[in-house]
């Protein structure tokens, strides 16, 4: 089991490079990722290329005066 099994990180800048490629790690080693970043489709098709049983439920809309950024909970 992975020291990093159970385990909650956040990563920004999560749709491409270093941040898509250490979010696909850190999944597949089981730590509970929370993904960041500006452009909505290429986090759409990082969450796609994950495994589905390891995706969480997003929470519901965020309250506040700024549009809630693209957001993904795996």
């Amino acid at each position: 089991m992975s020291a990093l099994a159970g385990r909650t990180v956040l990563i920004t800048g999560a749709s491409s490079g270093v941040g898509r490629d250490l979010a696909r790690s850190l999944a597949g080693a089981g730590a509970r990722v929370i993904a960041c970043a500006r452009r909505r489709a290429m986090l759409d098709d990082l969450v796609a290329d994950l495994d589905p049983r390891a995706l969480r439920e997003p929470p519901g809309p965020r309250r506040g005066p700024r549009p809630r950024r693209s957001t993904a909970f795996f």
